[in-house]
C-alpha cells in the first residue's frame, strides 16, 4: 500500500551448531514478480537475543532472505514488525 516504512524485531530464540551465524536481509519491489533489491540487513547473530530496526524507502512488496553460515548451523528465530 502507502506505507514506506517498516519497524521489524528480529528476536533469536535458540541457536545450536559449530561457530553458527544468522544473516537476515530485507528487500523490497514494486511487483511480486519484479527485481528485488536490498533494503537493509540486521548485522550477523551469533547467539540468543534482539535487535529492533526501522526502514523507509520501501517499494510495495518486502521480503527477507535469512543466510545460515557455520557447520550444522539451527536458529530458532521470529521476524516481527509493522509497517506506518
Amino acid at each position: 500500500g502507502d506505507r514506506g516504512t517498516l519497524r521489524l524485531d528480529l528476536e533469536i530464540a535458540a541457536v545450536s551448531g559449530t561457530a553458527p551465524t544468522l544473516h537476515v536481509q530485507i528487500e523490497t519491489a514494486k511487483t511480486t514478480s519484479g527485481t528485488a533489491r536490498a533494503v537493509d540487513a540486521f548485522g550477523p547473530k551469533t547467539a540468543i537475543g534482539s535487535e529492533r530496526r526501522a526502514m523507509s524507502g520501501l517499494d510495495r512488496f518486502v521480503r527477507y532472505v535469512a543466510t545460515l553460515g557455520g557447520t550444522s548451523p539451527s536458529f530458532t528465530f521470529a521476524l516481527t514488525g509493522e509497517a506506518v
